[in-house]
């Protein structure tokens, strides 16, 4: 039965959460290079282990964690193609106790290892009083989700004690938000990975130039990373034209199509635009991170015009793709990034906009 738990409650949580937990990451330990994340975190740790104030708010978010993973679990066993999981209360209940409080740990792993680590800050810091009730506290919670549930399996017969953690999250989409949506549910393995390796090389950039940056190694490593973010545009174009096909049928204008995308591109290289203000901030001036932000944005929606060219395919477009790597970089050699960036929407809009309302998709991709 374990094993089934595993596959239907664990696995699945953290698979429709992935997009979640790469925010939180990205948030957490990609924006500050490597020595300032550890050195950050080891002071939060240490706050939290010798400040109650600091205690009751990490309190608090493992609270709601906690709370977040019950609902989910609920739904689960609501969800009528899991009713086998009842066959559990076959068990008894001291083994059914420890099978839900082991499930319930495994879905707050993530904190509850942060959480064992600053309890072990506490201690090397000779605080004790904090990191002992804060290790009580995360036994509680892990123990009240198990109990929680084997309530609820067992009690299939009398009204839900806890419907109201049972909150609905089927909410209508925004046109501007699908894109997003897509990403972080339909496409959060492309996702993820295109993201991490941006973040890896940023990273890596830091790390091997401490004491000098320069404007133009930035730039050329910045290309680079649209370069590999074109990927997405591919996928989105195709998602729009296939699973949101039926909005063409829709009083959308095109210039709101249009600026779908470049919603999407401002908000997918937030991380980016952060890293380098907090960690570049030193070499470059904030007016040429804020360019290279927007160039980023513009190049992504020139990409995603040229996917509207007929005939278009993937294997033209990645060819496409290193052809316009090495202009942007011969352009750069010559003009400024606000010409970069000026000529790169002045073709992107245009494209998009005559060449959006005659297209259809390739026969292979539909």
């Amino acid at each position: 039965m374990i094993p089934t738990l595993h596959k239907t409650i664990v696995a699945q949580f953290y698979k429709l959460n992935a997009g979640f937990f790469l925010v939180c990451f990205i948030l957490l330990f990609g924006i500050l290079s490597g020595r300032e994340t550890i050195y950050l975190h080891y002071q939060l740790m240490l706050l939290i282990t010798t400040s109650w104030l600091f205690m009751a708010g990490a309190a608090i978010i493992w609270l709601l964690y906690s709370i977040k993973c019950v609902a989910f679990a609920l739904r689960e066993f609501n969800n009528p193609a899991n009713r086998f999981l009842y066959s559990i209360q076959s068990i008894r209940n001291i083994p059914q106790l420890l099978i839900f409080t082991h499930i319930h740990a495994l879905l707050l792993a993530p904190l509850l290892i942060y959480g064992a680590i600053t309890v072990i800050v506490g201690f090397t810091h000779h605080s004790f009083l904090l990191p002992i009730l804060f290790i009580i506290f995360q036994l509680a919670i892990t123990i009240t989700g198990g109990f929680i549930y084997r309530y609820i399996i067992n009690n299939t017969h009398k009204p839900a004690l806890f419907k109201t953690i049972h909150l609905s999250t089927s909410r209508p989409i925004k046109l501007h938000m699908c894109l997003l949506h897509y990403s972080m549910h339909m496409r959060k393995g492309t996702f993820v990975v295109i993201k991490l390796f941006s973040l890896l090389l940023l990273q890596g950039m830091i790390t091997a130039n401490k004491l000098e940056q320069n404007r133009e190694s930035v730039c050329v490593l910045m290309m680079f990373l649209v370069a590999g973010h074109s990927l997405l545009a591919t996928h989105y174009v195709h998602f729009t034209e296939t699973q949101l096909s039926f909005t063409r049928v829709l009083p959308i204008p095109t210039l709101s199509r249009f600026f779908t995308f470049a919603f999407t591109y401002l908000i997918l290289f937030l991380p980016e635009l952060l890293f380098l203000s907090i960690n570049n901030h030193h070499a470059l001036p904030t007016s040429v991170i804020v360019l290279l932000y927007i160039v980023s944005v513009s190049q992504m929606l020139l990409y995603t015009a040229i996917m509207y060219i007929p005939g278009m395919d993937t294997g033209k477009f990645t060819s496409v793709v290193f052809l316009l790597f090495f202009v942007s970089l011969l352009f750069l050699a010559a003009f400024n990034l606000w010409w970069l960036c000026t000529v790169q929407l002045l073709i992107a809009l245009p494209l998009y906009y005559f060449l959006y309302p005659h297209y259809n998709l390739p026969t292979t991709e539909r």
